[in-house]
C-alpha cells in the first residue's frame, strides 16, 4: 500500500513555473522554489514520522552523478543524504544506498553514460543501477558476473 504526500501543497504555487530543460544542465543547483538542505530535513523528517506507522519504509538516498566531493551540487546532495541516513536509522527504515554505486562506476566512466547532463536524472543504465541497489536492499538476490 503506497501513500504519496507532497512536501509542499500544490496550492502554494499559484503561478505556473517554467519546466526545466533536460537537454542541458541548469546553471543553478536548485530552482528558486527548491528547499534548502535544512528545510528539506525538517519537512522530510516530519513526513517520515507521519508515514512510519502506515507502512514499512524504504528510503532511497539522493545522488548526483558527480564523484568530486568539492562540487557545490555534490555538497548540497551530501547534506541531504545525511538527513536521509539519519531519518532511516531513527525510524528503522530500509535504506537504499545510491551515491556509492555511482561513485564506483564513475571511476571508470563518464556521468553522461548514466544520466542526463543535469547530473540528477538518470538514463536507463543509471536507472538499472538504482534498481539493482533497491532490490538488494529489500533482500532480493541480484545477478552478478558469476551467475
Amino acid at each position: 500500500r503506497g501513500v504519496v504526500v507532497p512536501l509542499k501543497p500544490a496550492a502554494s504555487h499559484p503561478r505556473r513555473r517554467p519546466q526545466p530543460r533536460l537537454d542541458h544542465p541548469d546553471p543553478r543547483p536548485h530552482g528558486p522554489d527548491s528547499l534548502s538542505p535544512a528545510d528539506f530535513a525538517t519537512q522530510y523528517q516530519a513526513l517520515v514520522a507521519k508515514l512510519q506507522h502506515q507502512a514499512r519504509l524504504i528510503l532511497c538516498e539522493p545522488f548526483v552523478l558527480q564523484p568530486d566531493p568539492a562540487d557545490p551540487l555534490r555538497q548540497q546532495i551530501d547534506q541531504i543524504r545525511k538527513t536521509v541516513w539519519n531519518t532511516a536509522r531513527a525510524h528503522q527504515a530500509i535504506l537504499v544506498p545510491c551515491q556509492k554505486p555511482f561513485d564506483r562506476v564513475l571511476s571508470g566512466t563518464q556521468p553522461q553514460d548514466w544520466g542526463l547532463p543535469n547530473r540528477l536524472q538518470l538514463n536507463r543504465f543509471g536507472s538499472a543501477l538504482v534498481a539493482e541497489e533497491f532490490l538488494g536492499a529489500i533482500g532480493f538476490e541480484v545477478f552478478d558476473d558469476d551467475h
